[in-house]
């Protein structure tokens, strides 16, 4: 993340940044999360199937429960493959993604 200042920042659109405040690597789990969390807020949702075959693991155990949770609610519902948020879902699509998040 960058430093909470403007003017360092305008300077770091100038040269490289010396001075990143957290540097987080991005490993394959936490792009297929991102993935996850950003393709249910789609309208058509996110083919779970596809994903897992673009990232070359399954969900987590974790994960799957909480989209099963999600759907149990009403939250989230289930087209074939393809996972997407319900009218009621969309409006807390910010609070399931943050417990979709890894702590």
């Amino acid at each position: 993340s960058n430093v909470p200042d403007l003017d360092k920042w305008i300077c770091g659109m100038k040269e490289p940044p010396q001075d990143r405040m957290e540097v987080q690597e991005l490993t394959a789990s936490l792009l297929m999360e991102d993935a996850l969390i950003f393709g249910l807020r789609m309208n058509r949702g996110v083919d779970v199937e596809s994903l897992c075959q673009r990232f070359g693991k399954p969900l987590s155990q974790r994960v799957s429960k909480v989209l099963l949770e999600m759907e149990k609610c009403g939250y989230l519902e289930r087209l074939g493959t393809r996972a997407l948020l319900t009218a009621s879902g969309r409006l807390l699509a910010d609070a399931i993604g943050q417990n979709l998040m890894s702590s």
